[in-house]
């Protein structure tokens, strides 16, 4: 993946692109990052943000996001929880294409508090949210730790029916990688939780 960053900027470099859309890439690489746990390129790419949001509103949620992730990835998950809150307080469900990353990070963020009912209770709002616009190739970044959460606070059957959703999503076309990877340590979780070893 370095790699080819690295050719992308070379490229960029040498083609000397008009900079319409500059920052486009910055969720998803925020993201990447966040999921393998690379709190450096986060915060590179927090910097790298930030001074366009600066210029830019339409930014400043992903610089948000981008915070709450890099203080989530330090460990400070209540801080994580106010950046994340914050960011969904400027976006909603198919206006911004930060929203299904913020609202599963939120979830993420609770559970890591150990706030399970509240990860419950706001994890199936913002499913609602996406489900009423029809945000099915996003929908795994909430089912995820919603299910998770479920299973904390003895939801099973809300949680297998989640995290199967979550699967179907991520695998969809032999599609494979970290996100898969994490809907099946999550199924392995329920699993765990309910007794079911065959299913573990």
């Amino acid at each position: 993946a370095q790699q080819h960053l690295t050719h992308t900027e070379l490229l960029q470099i040498q083609n000397c692109p008009p900079q319409l859309f500059e920052g486009a890439a910055a969720p998803r690489l925020i993201s990447a990052y966040s999921a393998i746990g690379d709190l450096l390129h986060v915060k590179q790419c927090l910097g790298d943000i930030e001074a366009m949001a600066r210029d830019c509103p339409g930014l400043r949620p992903i610089a948000l996001y981008g915070r709450g992730t890099y203080q989530a990835l330090r460990g400070d998950h209540a801080q994580a929880q106010a950046e994340f809150e914050q960011c969904l307080g400027m976006t909603s469900a198919g206006r911004h294409t930060i929203w299904p990353n913020c609202a599963g990070a939120l979830i993420w963020a609770l559970i890591r508090q150990q706030l399970f009912e509240n990860a419950v209770s706001r994890g199936r709002q913002l499913l609602a949210s996406a489900d009423a616009l029809q945000l099915q190739g996003e929908a795994h970044l909430i089912l995820v730790p919603l299910a998770l959460a479920e299973s904390r606070e003895g939801h099973g059957d809300d949680a297998l029916q989640h995290i199967g959703r979550a699967i179907d999503v991520l695998s969809a076309d032999d599609a494979s990688g970290v996100m898969l990877g994490q809907a099946y340590e999550v199924r392995a979780h329920i699993a765990l939780s309910s007794g079911d070893a065959a299913a573990f």
